[in-house]
């Protein structure tokens, strides 16, 4: 551990100096941040620094979710905050950018300004108007990070989808904004073959009849035949930039990203959060858990139509130094990745359970491909990491500290997070997030402790400042607040500790109830994933009304190609189970099938799979990446005797 103190244990200081408390180790902050958010989040913005006006007081006004606002007479504009940094030099590395293909392009902070500007300038004067929706269809690049930061600086709202992403998705997310600009490649790169967008993306402008504008970001762009105005962005990298003083504040609560639900229970909806909270909670992620400074250089593996991306983005506030990897992490070589960590020094890298699994499946050994002796922290997010995977890093990584975080797009943000001076705890996240009060409820009630569904008591400054064409919040409250009054039902299942240690266990749409008994998927995937042979895995209950409790599980194996998938290996599989778990937790059916559903972020679809063992109509298949799984699984699962 390093000799420097962190910046977690240099708030803690400053805390309890301040209030003139003392706080026996992290459990204790945080339950004290908790009990005082109007004291916590006023220091905390105070500790930033970042560049704002008007007056820091009320911190909150409102007495509950629906109606709480934070910081109402502050005004602050999310860009400057990201490119003003005090003590960060304009040749410092801003954005880096590498691929598939070996190239490497980087640009430092004054270049990043320069191309800011210069796009905020043509924006303003091509008549862009703060609130008007502006959407990019767009691979990870310079170029859109450029943009964003330029659409956002003037008081335009953002969002973005991947490039692979289908016209029917693409247009159930989009049509509802009525953009005025979309900015758009005309082609991406994987496994070494150029795929080109034109086709969709005509498709796509046809269908909006909202848009005024198209900006192509790529270097070498294609014909792309549409009725709207069509430039390049170098036309836009010409205008004269405007300066930073130029720049307008706008308040707390200005809206700044539009995110999307994964949308498996019906058309996705769009989720607006507000530029305040979103930096505050950033800020306090990135610094206070992740310990970011300048002296950092991140890579999140993401793609912009996920909310690491924005997550990500926000670091330029701490002056680190952001990569971004476009295209295949396993082309030309399957250690493509890893290369990419070591050759740049990578500190912090943020990755994935699957990208995890990759690794190990493939047999290789980091330490062959590099030392890594920069990296410090390794993040993982996007679904359950495993006990095994902790181990496998554990053991090829110098046991660097793994950091299970987990939140959602919902709250732009995690609940469970890192911290840079406890130890980890393998299968666990270190600790809760600061200043959320996150809670487990439960057949007892609410507490701080326990097996139960993860809820938070009280508002904090990241939940979404209100849904898109959901004028009288009906849809919002519905997502968050109608199952549990009072409380944010965030949708998973979490076990806390007496000490404080956080474990996720799962969505609660997955959660299954067996005879009566509620048990986490992660419970019995946890061991099934550990078993030599499966790739992955998926558990889903089925109704089977000869059940005791009208219910069975079923077992969704992805297999390694070369693992025979025998009756004796399904027989060691249960034996396993019911040794480690308990006989509950047993599955009746076994079943190996070629994939399985993932939305178009990466995350599996508990609730597609579920709908597809149950011959339910799946409401919205446009959300899954591989819709087509569906049929497979249907016909792969038996139906239970009625």
């Amino acid at each position: 551990m390093s000799n420097v103190p962190s910046q977690l244990q240099l708030f803690t200081e400053y805390t309890a100096s301040r209030h003139n408390v003392f706080f026996d180790g992290y459990q204790a902050l945080h339950q004290w941040c908790c009990d005082h958010p109007v004291e916590f989040w006023g220091d905390w913005l105070a500790c930033s620094a970042i560049p704002h006006n008007g007056s820091t007081a009320p911190v909150i006004t409102g007495s509950g979710f629906i109606d709480r606002q934070f910081f109402p007479e502050l005004t602050l504009n999310y860009t400057r905050c990201l490119l003003q940094v005090n003590d960060v030099s304009d040749d410092h590395p801003a954005v880096s950018i590498a691929d598939e293909s070996g190239r490497l392009v980087s640009v430092t902070r004054g270049e990043l300004r320069e191309m800011v500007l210069s796009i905020a300038a043509w924006l303003r004067h091509s008549g862009v108007q703060p609130g008007d929706r502006i959407v990019a269809i767009a691979h990870n690049s310079i170029e859109s990070i450029a943009a964003c930061l330029g659409c956002l600086s003037i008081g335009a709202v953002w969002s973005s989808v991947s490039p692979e992403l289908g016209v029917t998705a693409v247009l159930e997310r989009f049509r509802q904004l009525a953009p005025a600009v979309v900015f758009s490649n005309t082609q991406y790169q994987l496994n070494g073959s150029r795929h080109s967008m034109v086709s969709n993306l005509q498709s796509v402008i046809e269908q909006m009849p909202s848009l005024e504008h198209l900006i192509l970001l790529d270097e070498a762009v294609e014909a792309v035949d549409v009725e709207v105005a069509t430039h390049r962005l170098d036309d836009l990298l010409e205008q004269a930039a405007l300066s930073l003083d130029n720049l307008v504040d706008f308040p707390f609560d200005h809206p700044l990203f539009i995110m999307f639900s994964s949308g498996t229970t019906g058309k996705p909806k769009c989720i607006v959060h507000g530029a305040g909270g979103t930096l505050l909670e950033h800020l306090k992620e990135h610094r206070l858990h992740g310990d970011l400074s300048s002296a950092d250089t991140l890579l999140f593996q993401t793609s912009t139509g996920w909310m690491m991306w924005n997550w990500q983005l926000s670091a330029l506030a701490s002056g680190t130094h952001i990569v971004l990897y476009d295209g295949s992490v396993s082309y030309p070589q399957k250690s493509r990745l890893l290369t990419v960590l070591n050759d740049l020094n990578v500190t912090v890298f943020g990755t994935s359970p699957a990208y995890i699994q990759f690794l190990i499946e493939s047999g290789i050994e980091p330490e062959s491909v590099g030392s890594f002796s920069s990296l410090r922290a390794i993040q993982s997010t996007g679904s359950v990491l495993f006990e095994s995977q902790f181990e496998w890093l554990a053991q090829h990584f110098r046991n660097i500290p793994v950091q299970s975080v987990s939140g959602g797009t919902d709250m732009i943000g995690c609940l469970v997070l890192g911290h840079p001076d406890l130890p980890v705890r393998t299968g666990d996240s270190q600790c809760l997030s600061l200043g959320i009060d996150v809670r487990v409820l439960n057949e007892h009630g609410i507490g701080r402790d326990g097996t139960g569904e993860l809820v938070v008591v009280k508002p904090f400054p990241s939940q979404p400042v209100y849904y898109w064409n959901d004028s009288d919040g009906q849809r919002l409250s519905a997502s968050y607040f109608e199952a549990n009054p009072g409380c944010w039902t965030h949708g998973d299942q979490i076990r806390i500790t007496n000490d404080g240690s956080p474990r996720i266990l799962g969505r609660s749409d997955g959660t299954l109830n067996v005879r009566g008994v509620r048990i986490g998927p992660a419970e019995i995937m946890t061991v099934v994933n550990r078993i030599k042979g499966v790739r992955e895995s998926m558990i889903v209950e089925q109704a089977s009304p000869r059940e005791p409790g009208g219910s069975r599980l079923v077992l969704l194996l992805v297999m390694q190609s070369e693992v025979p998938f025998e009756r004796n290996f399904v027989l060691q599989l249960k034996k396993q189970v019911a040794t480690e778990t308990s006989r509950l937790h047993v599955p009746s059916i076994v079943v190996k099938v070629p994939a399985l559903p993932r939305t178009h972020n990466g995350k599996p679809s508990e609730k597609a799979a579920r709908d597809a063992v149950n011959r339910v109509n799946v409401t919205n298949r446009s959300a899954l990446v591989n819709p087509g799984i569906l049929e497979q699984i249907a016909q792969l699962v038996p139906e239970a005797p009625g």
